[in-house]
C-alpha cells in the first residue's frame, strides 16, 4: 500500500505506473464479477441439473438429438428472446480493496483501474478491477435501474427468411409471440417445424394459439427439450449481438434511445452465412 501510495504523491501518475505498483503489492488485473449471495449459484445450479437430467427430459433430448437434427437445415426455424438492460451505476466498491476505495484518496483512481461508470449494459459490458493473486475481482454496486428493451428473433438458413426480428419496450408475452408469428407467416412452407423453448410465454395461452395457426399451414411448433440452449443456434446469434454492442457501448449509452439505435444496428447486421454457421455449429447437418 506505501508503494503505491508513494508513486501518487507527485504528478498525476499513468496507467503504466499505477499498475506497476499494484502489482508490486501482490494485486493482479482481471474480468470482476458482481457479488451475488454465495447459495444462490448452488441452489439454480440444482434445479436445472434436476430438471436438465430427469429420466424422461433425458430422452426427449436424445429423441430430438435422433429425429430433429437429421432434418434438411432450411426446413427448421429457430425462435427465442433476449433482453438489454439500460443501468446507471452510481455507486461501486470492491474493484480494489474494499477498505481503500472508500477513502477518497482513492476514489478518483477508479478510472485508472479500468472500472468503468455511468451507464452499462448488462448484455455484454465487463468491468475489470484488481484483486490479490488467484482471489477473483468482485464489485457490488448499486444501480438505478434504466429502461429495457427486449429481441424476439427467429433465424433459419434460406437466404430470404434468415434473420427476422422486433424490439419491444418491455418483456414480450405469449400475445406478442402470437403477433410475431402471424407477421412472419409468409416465411414458412408446409412442413417446417419451428423450434422454441419452454418458456411460458411459447407453451402458455398465446403459445397454444401460435401452434393451431402455424398448424393450419403444416407447420409444426416444437419444444426444445428442458433446459438445452445448446440445442438453439439462435443463442449463437444473441452472442454476436451482445458483442457488437459491446463494441459500441465501451464508453457507455447516455440514454436508452441511445441503446435501441445501437441495438437496431447491430440486429441489422447479421448476415445469411452467421445464421447458417451458428446452425451447422449446433449439429444441424440434414
Amino acid at each position: 500500500m506505501q508503494s503505491l501510495i508513494t508513486v501518487l504523491r507527485g504528478d498525476t501518475p499513468c496507467l503504466k505506473t499505477i499498475s506497476a505498483a499494484l502489482r508490486h503489492m501482490g494485486l493482479s488485473k482481471k474480468v470482476s464479477s458482481l457479488r451475488t449471495p454465495p447459495d444462490m449459484p448452488s441452489q439454480q445450479l440444482q434445479t436445472v441439473a434436476r430438471e436438465k437430467f430427469a429420466a424422461e427430459n433425458v430422452r426427449f433430448y436424445l429423441q430430438y438429438v435422433d429425429v430433429v437434427m437429421h432434418f434438411e437445415p432450411s426446413r427448421l426455424f429457430f425462435a427465442d428472446e433476449a433482453r438489454s438492460t439500460y443501468s446507471t451505476l452510481h455507486a461501486l466498491t470492491d474493484c480494489f480493496l474494499d477498505e481503500y476505495i472508500r477513502s477518497n484518496q482513492f476514489l478518483h483512481l477508479l478510472g485508472y483501474f479500468g472500472c468503468r461508470g455511468g451507464s452499462w449494459l448488462t448484455t455484454g459490458a465487463r468491468l475489470t478491477g484488481w484483486s490479490a493473486k488467484g482471489e477473483p475481482a468482485q464489485q457490488a454496486g448499486s444501480y438505478n435501474r434504466g429502461g429495457k428493451l427486449a429481441i424476439m428473433g427467429m433465424i433459419n438458413a434460406r437466404p430470404t427468411s434468415h434473420f427476422v426480428y422486433s424490439v419491444f419496450a418491455e418483456a414480450p408475452k405469449g400475445p406478442d409471440f402470437l403477433s410475431f408469428v402471424l407477421r412472419h407467416l409468409e416465411v414458412f412452407h408446409p412442413g417446417d417445424i419451428l423450434v422454441v423453448d419452454n418458456g411460458a410465454i411459447h407453451t402458455g395461452e398465446g403459445g397454444l394459439l401460435a401452434r393451431q395457426v402455424l398448424r393450419m399451414g403444416g407447420v409444426f411448433l416444437m419444444c426444445l427439450p428442458t433446459y438445452s440452449p445448446e440445442l438453439n443456434p439462435i443463442e449463437l446469434i444473441w452472442g454476436i449481438v451482445k458483442r457488437r454492442l459491446r463494441q459500441e457501448c465501451a464508453s457507455g449509452f447516455l440514454a436508452v434511445e441511445e441503446l435501441h439505435a445501437a441495438l437496431e444496428q447491430a440486429l441489422a447486421s447479421i448476415e445469411p452465412h452467421c445464421v447458417c454457421d451458428s446452425i451447422s455449429h449446433c449439429g444441424y447437418r440434414g
